[in-house]
């Protein structure tokens, strides 16, 4: 024999059963919406590190530059510094040959 359920019992189940989906819905609902705050947190963190991101790599970028500039200069200083130690040398070797010729023709002519 099959049972029967009466109008009432039908009710009392379904109800007990939308009871219990609200609140398996209710429970889901809040899951959502803590995940949709932390996506937001996240999301908030992600655009403010992209930011930091480029702000540093802005600053390398010009660090960079102006390193190069420093060692193009330092480089430029160390030729001209060479440049002129070896234009005085130069001057001091043909200054002194210069004298010692001098000295060879005043022992020679005024001998």
């Amino acid at each position: 024999m099959s049972e029967t359920w009466s109008g009432q019992e039908r009710r009392k189940c379904n109800q007990a059963m939308i009871n219990q989906c609200n609140e398996i819905f209710k429970r889901l609902e809040d899951k959502l919406d803590g995940l949709i705050e932390y996506d937001k947190k996240i999301n908030g963190q992600f655009e403010k590190h992209i930011d930091e991101s480029y702000r540093y790599r802005t600053k390398i970028d010009i660090h960079e530059e102006q390193l190069k500039n420093i060692n193009t200069l330092k480089r430029w200083w160390y030729g001209a510094i060479i440049t002129i130690i070896g234009g005085i040398i130069s001057i001091a070797v043909v200054w002194g040959g210069t004298l010692a010729r001098l000295a060879h023709i005043e022992k020679t002519v005024f001998k």
